[in-house]
């Protein structure tokens, strides 16, 4: 799609969902909110352009968002689906909601790095190591392992990206579809306070902020995601 290279999975029958990962991520992040959701909905996972498995084509970077990701919706989810994105994946989702709002047909951000940590790279790794070290075992290991072999440079490049944003997430006006926005309550990367900039930039939205999860809920506390996303994409 767009000269990019896209990796993807399907599971389940219903209303089509989009699970797009975050920076170092890949699709198999997603494997228990992938369970829940896919007992009611059309789940369809990839590896965004360079993580994971999509590895090949041209470098990806957020301007490709509305063609690569809106593309994968045309192609597999008849040109409407539900998306769900976490971390730089909430930054891409956003952006197809911005251009392509008939697209979305709900909007769920969790973790969207519009205020990181540190403004600077560097003062980005401490919260980053700590966010691993705080995942259960398992999910720690896969966590460092797709980072460590899958993905690296594709995460420095997305990684300087969101940092140049500097806070902008590039809305000139909310996109008019239902949106969801997840914190977690020890988030180390996304501190809470980027609550104020969901107040002035998407004013319609829902907040929920998960007791006890860092930066990757679907792994630290995945049931407690799993029901917000379900109470919020809901059978329909």
């Amino acid at each position: 799609m767009a000269g990019h290279l896209v990796r993807y999975r399907v599971a389940g029958a219903g209303p089509p969902v989009v699970l797009v990962h975050g920076l170092g991520g890949t699709a198999r992040w997603w494997a228990a909110t992938e369970a829940a959701l896919a007992r009611a909905h059309r789940v369809i996972v990839p590896d965004l352009p360079g993580f994971g498995y999509s590895v090949g084509g041209r470098p990806f970077a957020l301007a490709d968002a509305p063609e690569v990701l809106g593309g994968l919706v045309d192609r597999v989810a008849g040109g409407r689906a539900g998306l769900v994105g976490h971390s730089f994946g909430a930054l891409v989702s956003l952006a197809v909601a911005a251009e392509r709002p008939r697209a979305v047909e709900r909007l769920a951000l969790i973790g969207c790095p519009v205020r990181t940590a540190s403004p600077a790279l560097l003062g980005n790794a401490l919260p980053a190591l700590r966010t691993v070290l705080e995942l259960p075992p398992a999910a720690a290991l896969m966590v460092a392992w797709d980072i460590a072999t899958r993905s690296p440079a594709a995460l420095l490049r997305a990684a300087g990206e969101i940092l140049a944003r500097a806070g902008d997430p590039g809305l000139e006006v909310a996109p008019p579809v239902p949106t969801l926005v997840v914190w977690g309550a020890r988030d180390a990367l996304v501190p809470i306070g980027g609550a104020g900039w969901v107040a002035r930039a998407l004013p319609g939205a829902r907040v929920r902020v998960i007791a006890g999860a860092g930066h990757v809920p679907m792994l630290d506390r995945p049931d407690e995601l799993n029901r917000e996303l379900l109470d919020f994409l809901g059978p329909r």
